[in-house]
């Protein structure tokens, strides 16, 4: 095992942010639009925001052979991210992502995952030998769940932790979560892969009424899936720890909001790098949200991700959370 590699396995996408002045309406053709071409994907937003922290990172996906996969493979080389195993097909386009953001920070997008779901369990036990070089494994939901277990069986078998962050939670992966070292899902995500289980005061979509013990609650039913530790990212409210032995809640950096596309990615990066140190998990979700703070501070996924000595600054500034 190599100590300090962290390997990414996930979805690289080039996303294409329109900034606008306010969400069209159906049917509506809106003035004022401000397009924005910048590389994104989970795994790839995950993998560098690790560079940019500094952490020893790779990257193992599936980009197209031309086109956009040209512009991923050169963004993620600038930033020193290792590329040995990334598979480049014919067969599809690389991803791609269209995305609206609104004055206010708030984001629509529409997704087409392209040659992201060309990686195959196949590909996963070719790169092996590769992957058991991790001392730590992310995991995201932008590849086929197939693929993504297929990498956990490796973990589980030479004994490598592995974060789950289940977003987008396009199937539940439960299979997956089990015995993963954290998962790290977002409010909505954890009260759909808790479903019905669990009663709560809210109506529809609005989670605006939930208590921190309500949160509590949903990360301890989350435990029953079978991680090791639970960390509910609440946006603008902060975050959530639960184990079995603690609950915790933190808060959030003041900071002016600007966009909050590839916040969570941020986290899960600030997260795996502080815990790739060996600091522990109370350190790392300070630190996670350190560079979470930063990145909605500006516009864009991976462009707005920062060094580590801004999320240093950051933390050490008096009152700053």
């Amino acid at each position: 095992m190599a100590p300090g590699l962290i390997t990414v396995v996930g979805s690289a996408n080039m996303d294409l942010v329109m900034s606008v002045p306010r969400f069209p309406r159906p049917g509506e053709t809106l003035l004022g639009g401000k397009l924005s071409v910048v590389c994104g994907g989970k795994g790839a937003n995950q993998a560098v925001a690790l560079a940019r922290l500094g952490a020893n990172v790779e990257f193992i996906g599936c980009i197209g052979s031309g086109g956009f996969g040209n512009d991923v493979v050169s963004i993620m080389e600038k930033e020193g991210i290792i590329l040995d195993n990334l598979k480049i097909t014919k067969e599809a386009l690389t991803g791609a992502v269209i995305i609206f953001v609104d004055p206010d920070g708030e984001h629509v997008m529409v997704p087409d995952y392209g040659a992201n779901l060309k990686l195959a369990p196949d590909d996963i036990k070719e790169r092996e030998n590769e992957i058991r070089k991790s001392s730590l494994i992310m995991l995201q939901f932008e590849l086929m769940e197939e693929t993504n277990l297929t990498v956990v069986e490796i973990a589980r078998k030479y004994g490598i932790p592995y974060m789950v962050n289940p977003a987008p939670l396009v199937y539940r992966g439960e299979d997956i979560i089990k015995g993963a070292e954290i998962l790290t899902p977002n409010l909505a995500e954890a009260i759909e892969l808790v479903g019905a289980e669990l009663s709560l005061d809210f109506v529809g979509e609005d989670y605006s009424s939930l208590s921190i013990e309500d949160v509590y609650r949903l990360g301890e039913k989350l435990l029953d899936l079978g991680p090791r530790n639970v960390v509910i990212t609440l946006g603008k409210n902060g975050s959530v720890f639960v184990s079995k032995s603690i609950r915790k809640h933190y808060g959030v950096f003041r900071v002016k909001q600007v966009d909050v596309t590839g916040a969570g990615d941020a986290f899960n990066a600030g997260l795996a790098y502080k815990l790739s140190l060996g600091d522990s998990i109370d350190s790392a979700i300070k630190f996670a949200s350190a560079v979470a703070a930063i990145a909605v501070s500006r516009m864009g996924a991976q462009t707005s991700f920062p060094a580590i000595e801004e999320v240093k600054e950051l933390i050490n500034q008096p009152g700053s959370m």
